[in-house]
């Protein structure tokens, strides 16, 4: 970590020494995570972000201008999970492993087996409301338009989905009143993961869309995001509650990739492709990787094909009148301040 950090970031102190916060949030520095802290300690809570790894300089930076006390627990092992809850009265758990690409035991490890070590440690710690970071992704892939909370439910395709499923299982079996939020795809400045990955693959001219881009999909903006966590703080009625929270609009995969390539003035994707012959070919992909486990990161995986050859759209109809979650930017007004804020970064990113 850069020597600049060492004034807002502590390492694992003893449980008996953490001041009293408002907000607990796990995997602050990450994407999401650190949004969240951010957009909590605005409102005027005193927040703790918990993270193991830290993250890229400015984004800490940021937590640290924000006034965000964080602090490095292992939260795989128990004592880390209740030192880094020590004092809290609420809790928003965004830490975990998130890709599309990798081995179930590691995704079990971090997802299932972490969230229910979280639950525990919440409980024995009396605070009042645990809030869990789900995913959509726990609805499978299929043709899901409007689909709610109560389903329709597809097979998982990778240990990733499997492993949030058995998250929001545990947290709900452990805890009757927390509250799940199963998020869409969130993006936005700061997205070096996703839909970064996304712009660099447009400016390196990413030709072709799965069944021509016509496929609905869910974004939703990360300050919409960080604003459905604190309704779910503070609202009441959100106990027990398992909400989808997406940005609302019913987008397809072309729009979405045609305003990104505007705003960064390149070519969007032209050929279509089939979902009969990228799905196989993933497949494919997927197994020439396994045999080299070295090799990293495929460049397809079924999981990217399965979900944009399928509609992807969510009613949040239930978010709006428990939370009164109202999505503030449109995937137009987002794409842009996104693509503004990766050509600030992209010396960075190399």
């Amino acid at each position: 970590m850069a020597p600049g950090h060492a004034a807002c970031i502590g390492h694992s102190d003893p449980v008996r020494s953490e001041p009293a916060v408002d907000t607990v949030v796990t995997g602050a520095s990450g994407f999401i995570g650190s949004a969240l802290a951010v957009h909590l300690a605005a409102t005027g809570r005193r927040v703790r972000g918990i993270y193991l790894r830290g993250g890229p300089e400015e984004r800490m930076r940021r937590l640290a201008g924000a006034g965000v006390r964080m602090r490095r627990h292992d939260l795989s092992r128990d004592h880390g999970a209740r030192a880094a809850l020590a004092g809290a009265a609420t809790v928003v758990h965004c830490a975990g492993a998130v890709s599309d690409w990798g081995a179930r035991a590691y995704f079990h490890r971090h997802n299932a087996e972490l969230s229910a070590r979280l639950c525990r440690a919440a409980a024995a710690a009396r605070c009042r409301r645990f809030v869990h970071a789900g995913s959509a992704a726990v609805h499978g892939f299929g043709p899901h338009r409007g689909t709610t909370e109560e389903g329709p439910f597809y097979p998982p395709v990778n240990p990733y989905q499997e492993s949030k499923l058995a998250a929001e299982r545990s947290v709900r079996a452990l805890r009757a009143d927390a509250v799940v939020l199963r998020l869409g795809n969130v993006y936005g400045p700061d997205d070096t993961t996703s839909f970064y990955r996304i712009l660099q693959a447009i400016e390196r001219g990413l030709p072709a869309f799965i069944d021509a881009g016509r496929h609905l999909t869910c974004p939703v903006y990360v300050d919409d995001v960080a604003r459905a966590f604190e309704l779910a703080l503070e609202a009441e009625a959100a106990a027990g509650e398992v909400l989808l929270v997406t940005g609302g609009e019913r987008v397809r995969w072309r729009q979405l990739l045609q305003h990104a390539a505007a705003f960064l003035g390149r070519a969007p994707p032209r050929w279509p492709v089939p979902a009969w012959l990228a799905l196989p070919a993933a497949r494919v992909v997927e197994r020439a990787w396994r045999a080299v486990p070295a090799a990293g990161e495929p460049p397809l995986t079924v999981y990217r094909v399965a979900q944009t050859a399928h509609d992807y759209h969510f009613s949040i109809a239930r978010a709006r009148a428990v939370l009164g979650f109202a999505p503030a930017t449109g995937y137009r007004a987002g794409i842009e301040r996104t693509v503004r804020a990766y050509r600030r970064s992209r010396p960075a990113l190399r």
